[in-house]
């Protein structure tokens, strides 16, 4: 994934999260957050396979 793609996943990701919110969803609310959570950090340290948002940064 490139670096303007994994922006544009963290920034809907982003959106869902704060409409979850508005809700009572607790589940999807923590899924997001996890999810969020996990795209600021390097793959190395957040499981994934594919590149985040920190690896850019910090390579």
């Amino acid at each position: 994934m490139g670096k303007e793609t994994m922006i544009s996943a963290i920034n809907s990701t982003f959106e869902e999260l704060k409409t979850a919110l508005e809700g009572d969803e607790l589940m999807r609310i923590r899924e997001l957050t996890l999810d969020l959570h996990a795209m600021v950090h390097p793959a190395e340290i957040s499981g994934r396979d594919e590149k985040t948002i920190a690896d850019f940064v910090l390579g």
